[in-house]
């Protein structure tokens, strides 16, 4: 998906997940693909894409493009586009911003 083209209306933001590991911590058990269909959803970390043009306006730190966030489990909507999932949020499902 080109980034790019994804803008998201007034108080949305758009968040690409951590991808989901297919095999566990060792390298050695593959997990069953209902498993990581279920991990999808339990998500609740990833790479802030695109902020909506009212999203973070009375905040007093505000995240940016680019940050890593993490919110509520099941928040927002989990659209798959070109092959990629991505989160769909409100400014108030994001609960935090990774600080480097």
């Amino acid at each position: 998906m080109n980034e790019s083209r994804w803008e998201p209306l007034e108080f949305k933001c758009i968040v690409k997940p951590k991808e989901i590991k297919e095999t566990s911590d060792s390298g050695k058990i593959y997990l069953a693909a209902q498993t990581i269909d279920t991990d999808k959803y339990k998500q609740e970390e990833g790479e802030l894409i695109a902020i909506g043009s009212k999203a973070f306006c009375d905040w007093p730190v505000k995240p940016e493009v680019g940050d890593t966030v993490t919110f509520d489990r099941y928040a927002g909507s989990l659209k798959n586009l070109d092959g990629q999932d991505y989160r769909f949020l409100n400014d108030t499902e994001i609960v935090a911003r990774e600080i480097t």
